[in-house]
């Protein structure tokens, strides 16, 4: 669909200066999306380029129909012929908008480890044997080791791989390695085909990432650590 126009609402979300998106945008259109990590990748029918997307921690997008109420913190707005238009919205302000012909121009993703559901049991070892000092929560949240993975998908593999967030990569037995490559692909498939609807998943951990909440599995007190400046919840009968 024809992009009408492109509104401002945040110059800080842009990572290149207003005046090339504008002139850019306007009569152009989406043709193609895809994903690298964290990052949403929208090819666009005029001038080869792409628009890459990092909604940070809170972001996101909502499709409306021109006219009705703006959701707080938007960003930017695509609006198009149709009579309707694109919102980004973004809470804390971590995001960014770049506008490139090649996404490896974004810094991150030219640093990005491979992605998760594309490697096999052999890769993933290998990676563990480059990083035997890394806790096992940071070597998952790693960009550059491994793309995509966050905060709350790192805590549900290490609850269903049955590990603690703090043992570091090199302490874990082959078969503890290979039980983590094994969760990490089970419970990214499920995110996936379930579109971030957790309803369901009864037995999984991120339903009861809060202070004082149990697990969901023996009903003990959750524990908490900082670990690579993120919280991690875990527990400790149920990870070893």
């Amino acid at each position: 669909m024809e992009i009408e126009s492109f509104g401002v609402r945040d110059e800080q979300f842009l990572a290149t200066p207003v005046w090339d998106y504008g002139g850019i945008l306007v009569g152009n259109e989406f043709v193609g999306v895809g994903r690298r990590g964290k990052f949403l990748v929208v090819d666009l029918r005029l001038y080869s380029l792409k628009l890459v997307f990092h909604f940070g921690m809170t972001g996101g997008l909502s499709y409306n129909k021109t006219g009705e109420p703006e959701e707080k913190h938007v960003r930017v707005v695509f609006r198009f012929v149709n009579g309707y238009e694109l919102r980004v919205i973004d809470q804390r302000r971590f995001g960014k908008l770049y506008l490139v012909e090649d996404m490896v121009q974004v810094k991150t993703i030219r640093n990005m480890g491979g992605e998760p559901l594309e490697m096999d049991e052999k890769n993933f070892l290998e990676i563990c044997d480059k990083h035997p000092r890394r806790a096992a929560k940071s070597f998952l949240m790693d960009q550059s080791i491994i793309a995509g993975i966050g905060n709350i998908y790192s805590d549900e593999i290490l609850f269903q791989a049955g590990a603690r967030p703090y043992r570091k990569i090199g302490e874990l037995t082959d078969a503890e390695k290979r039980r983590l490559f094994q969760k990490m692909r089970e419970v990214l498939e499920k995110m996936v085909r379930a579109e971030a609807n957790f309803d369901g998943f009864k037995d999984f951990l991120l339903l009861y990432r809060e202070r004082g909440a149990k697990c969901p599995r023996c009903g003990g007190a959750l524990e908490t650590l900082k670990i690579a400046n993120r919280t991690s919840y875990y527990c400790l009968r149920c990870q070893g």
